[in-house]
């Protein structure tokens, strides 16, 4: 690496580069997507917890090294239109930069395998607790023990998607949007956990004080914000009116939905307040 490419630290300075903070965020949050598979995974409540702490910090270590090695071999004005197999090719025997190149065509197969493995168990979840019509057909699971009406259904997503024809960070936006609003909802359960199942609490591997809860809770929420207008900063206010569109259908559905098995009968807020009997054999074993 050339030590002098390193400087200045922030060429188009720090409001340049905490924009790159909405991004940049999409290439951590697919580690959480682990979470989806507690019911699959041994001793979930420490399993999960430590795998998450651990990866993030290997995750961290890993971005930050290639940011630096890049940004040492390449100017900065430079480095944006420079794919990191190129800079690699630079520097290393070729076979090494092929090996890099591939690594690269790997990450984004495993990007997309992620995302087709982890969400049509979102898909599961929502059917089994009867949030879905015909929730026999969209939480079975074949031979090859695959959710494959889910996975339809995240395909069936991705193709309405892909002839927008969006830039890809405009995507991310609408994603990140997504993401926070999931987060604000995850933390401020786990702040009242305590209160409304204090049965579960008492059962948790790891457990945080009020302020720490409360901390996590705020912060969601501030960060959400933060992002939120930095994406309309950068790609205006599009991705802000398809999230509040898709959270508006989803609103009038969930409360049609309501309505519909109550005449039948069904009281969709205490399905969802009953935990699945795999979580509670868990429970119990733990």
């Amino acid at each position: 690496m050339q030590v002098d490419l390193h400087q200045p630290l922030f060429p188009l300075g720090v409001g340049a580069m905490l924009f790159m903070v909405v991004p940049a965020v999409w290439c951590y949050i697919g580690f959480t997507s682990i979470t989806n598979f507690a019911g699959e995974i041994k001793n979930p409540r420490r399993t999960i917890p430590l795998t998450l702490g651990i990866s993030l910090a290997i995750i961290a270590a890993i971005y930050l090294a290639v940011a630096w090695v890049l940004s040492g071999l390449v100017p900065w004005e430079e480095a944006a239109e420079t794919a990191i197999g190129v800079a690699a090719m630079g520097f290393l025997p070729e076979s090494l930069g092929i090996f890099v190149i591939c690594g690269a065509l790997f990450a984004f197969a495993t990007t997309m395998n992620m995302i087709m493995v982890t969400a049509p168990r979102a898909i599961i979840a929502l059917a089994r607790d009867k949030v879905l019509p015909a929730s026999g057909f969209f939480s079975r699971i074949n031979r090859f023990r695959s959710p494959d009406a889910g996975l339809l259904v995240i395909v069936i997503i991705g193709l309405i998607g892909a002839p927008m024809a969006y830039n890809v960070l405009a995507y991310i936006v609408v994603i990140i949007i997504f993401m926070m609003v999931i987060h604000i909802l995850e933390s401020l359960g786990v702040y009242l956990l305590p209160k409304k199942m204090p049965d579960i609490w008492a059962k948790a591997a790891f457990k945080f004080t009020p302020f720490w809860r409360g901390f996590a809770c705020i912060g969601t929420v501030v960060l959400a914000a933060i992002l939120l207008i930095m994406g309309v900063v950068m790609e205006g206010w599009m991705g802000v009116v398809i999230v509040l569109g898709v959270l508006v259908l989803g609103s009038i559905y969930w409360f049609a939905r309501k309505g519909y098995l109550r005449g039948r009968g069904i009281d969709l807020d205490k399905e969802l307040r009953e935990l699945h009997p795999d979580a509670k054999t868990e429970l119990e074993g733990g």
